[in-house]
């Protein structure tokens, strides 16, 4: 009965993993699952508290949006970065957003007297813009793993359909870095044919390693669970919206890092930088100030590396959006 059972589920997990690799049914069950994520209120309790998120973008967009401007907001949420905007005075702001969290932001624009936004509960993917071109387009349209809400394909459709020639993405600049680290001990989780317990060793449980799903090795994590990295950071890729092609988000990256700060090696923790411009920017980095991003870990077999070591890894990215869709490997070479 288990191996009919584990057929079953080999078959299940098949099916789902054909699903995923299909790019319309993809765009569809993003649109679901985002449409559902943000129409509570406790995410956007948690986005209006992050005042490392707030202040960036209020400083930004006070910078970039002018008097007399049309703006268009993608994926509006509670409405804040439209209101930030509307001080500017500009001549329309387009609120767009797919969930119905955007009639609760509608009636905190009327209850501040805010009148120079037209919110419009749609898909950015089916909106043409009235008067012709935007001078601006705002938006935070960033997941975990940066790209997850589906930030590029969204802001690149609306660049080149709406957005004038010349035209502002705020923010428009991002870099993503996969770095070495080791965690903390009271929050490391090896695997469990890594453990040991109380003289119970689980290596057994190694032969079926081979089989697991994708999404076992990788765990989500806060940057504050990271205890140190274990090399200088160098972004794996950058790239800017405002000029990049439709397909510019390379799907593999390759590096070597040098270890500078010797430790035991527990994965790869994946953050980013949002860049404003050179003096507005953040990143959800674990030495940087905490923001509401959580982060993900690469898993690996912990090794204990010195300084001098080479650590190299391997990226293949299926699927930008999806982490479950990420491969990778690495090895280590000793100094």
């Amino acid at each position: 009965m288990a191996s009919v059972a584990e057929s079953g589920v080999r078959l299940l997990l098949s099916v789902r993993d054909r699903l995923k690799a299909n790019k319309y049914v993809r765009r569809v069950y993003y649109d679901v699952k985002n449409a559902q994520q943000f129409s509570g209120l406790y995410e956007h309790d948690i986005m209006l508290a992050d005042t490392v998120r707030t202040e960036s973008y209020h400083r930004a967009i006070a910078r970039y949006v002018k008097e007399g401007d049309v703006v268009i907001d993608l994926g509006t949420g509670n409405g804040i970065l439209s209101f930030f905007a509307s001080a500017m005075r500009p001549k329309k702001i387009y609120a767009l957003d797919h969930s119905n969290i955007i009639e609760k932001a509608q009636a905190v624009a009327g209850a501040n007297g805010i009148a120079n936004i037209e919110f419009v509960r749609t898909n950015s993917r089916d909106f043409n813009l009235p008067e012709g071109k935007a001078d601006v387009i705002i938006h935070e349209q960033i997941g975990d793993i940066l790209l997850n809400e589906n930030m590029v394909a969204n802001l690149i459709d609306l660049r080149d359909r709406v957005l004038k020639p010349g035209g502002k993405i705020v923010p428009a600049k991002f870099e993503l870095y996969v770095e070495p680290v080791q965690m903390r001990d009271e929050r490391r989780v090896p695997f469990i044919w890594e453990q040991r317990i109380d003289g119970i060793d689980f290596a057994a449980m190694r032969e079926w390693a081979s089989s697991l799903p994708r999404h076992y090795y990788h765990a989500p994590i806060r940057p504050s669970d990271v205890d140190h990295l274990l090399g200088e950071p160098e972004p794996v890729m950058s790239f800017d919206i405002e000029a990049m092609d439709a397909d510019g988000v390379p799907g593999r990256a390759r590096y070597e890092r040098t270890v500078t700060q010797p430790g035991r090696l527990d994965g790869f923790v994946l953050y980013f930088s949002v860049i404003f411009d050179d003096e507005i920017q953040f990143d959800t980095g674990p030495a940087s100030p905490q923001t509401h991003w959580g982060t993900t870990l690469l898993r690996a077999e912990s090794q204990v590396v010195g300084e001098g070591d080479t650590i190299a890894l391997q990226l293949i990215i299926d699927d930008v959006t999806d982490i479950t869709m990420w491969r990778w490997s690495h090895a280590v070479t000793s100094a």
